[in-house]
């Protein structure tokens, strides 16, 4: 997509995030947030 290879890195790091905040029980503001970013 012509994006710098930092770039995935980045949406790597802040994926991984986001599974480990939809793991960890409660948090759920957090969750509301986390989902639609998946699907972006």
């Amino acid at each position: 997509m012509g994006y710098p290879g930092y770039v995935s890195v980045i949406l790597g790091v802040w994926k991984t995030l986001g599974v480990v905040v939809l793991l960890i029980p409660g948090f759920n503001l957090l969750k509301e947030w986390t989902l639609p970013g998946f699907y972006s």
